[in-house]
């Protein structure tokens, strides 16, 4: 029997992180979720996820720079996800790719598409 996955997100809208976590549950993979860059890098500490879903703007800090941190520390895949205008270059697909994401999902999204790029991204 293979272990149960673990995802890790980080994004500041209640809503959206409650939906996110419910897609991933009704996945079978076990969530942890918090709001904002401080209470990520303390729960990380014990934590070993396979995958982490990032929102980009975040208010305690740029997602940019939690998704460096969390590239220079962890192997697991990232998927940063962004509302934000395209033609804003900190957060365009290239850029996030340069820091080390390895997928950018564009809100609004399907759940579909979340869960698809996740299990790609895991392999699964």
């Amino acid at each position: 029997m293979s272990k149960q996955k673990q995802i890790f997100i980080v994004d500041d809208d209640g809503q959206l992180l409650s939906l996110l976590r419910d897609i991933c549950e009704i996945e079978g993979w076990l969530v942890l979720a918090v709001s904002n860059v401080a209470e990520a890098k303390l729960l990380l500490e014990g934590n070993n996820p396979d995958c982490f879903i990032i929102d980009l703007k975040l208010p305690d800090g740029d997602g940019n720079e939690l998704i460096k941190h969390l590239r220079d520390n962890h192997d697991a895949p990232i998927l940063a996800i962004s509302g934000a205008d395209p033609t804003n270059k900190s957060f365009s697909l290239q850029a996030t790719s340069q820091i080390g994401a390895d997928y950018h999902l564009k809100k609004p999204f399907q759940p579909d598409e979340l869960i698809i790029e996740c299990k790609r991204l895991m392999k699964l």
